[in-house]
């Protein structure tokens, strides 16, 4: 079954269906910006032992923790194409 996110193949007049897969995209873009907020201020808690330990410098945290809540890394866009249950070709496209 496919989600309601998916653009539907449909009659160039079937807008609706358009707007709710682009809302929908834009929704999920959203939620894992604000996913990569919330690890970042996760990892900004830390203590310097904590982050001893994992190999990671107070300086790198701190200049990610300083980020827009916009600014993804790279890596984690590469990974991300929207919903997933929706063939490649009626996927909303990004923004």
């Amino acid at each position: 079954m496919r989600s309601k996110a998916c653009a539907e193949p449909s009659p160039a007049g079937n807008a609706r269906q358009s707007i709710r897969a682009w809302v929908r995209h834009k929704l999920d873009w959203l939620n894992l910006c604000m996913e990569i907020y919330a690890e970042r201020r996760t990892l900004a808690k830390l203590t310097d032992q904590q982050l001893q330990d994992i190999g990671i410098h107070r300086a790198d945290v701190d200049a990610e923790f300083r980020r827009s809540v916009f600014d993804l890394p790279q890596q984690r866009k590469a990974t991300w194409h929207g919903p997933t249950d929706c063939p490649p070709e009626t996927r909303a496209k990004p923004f």
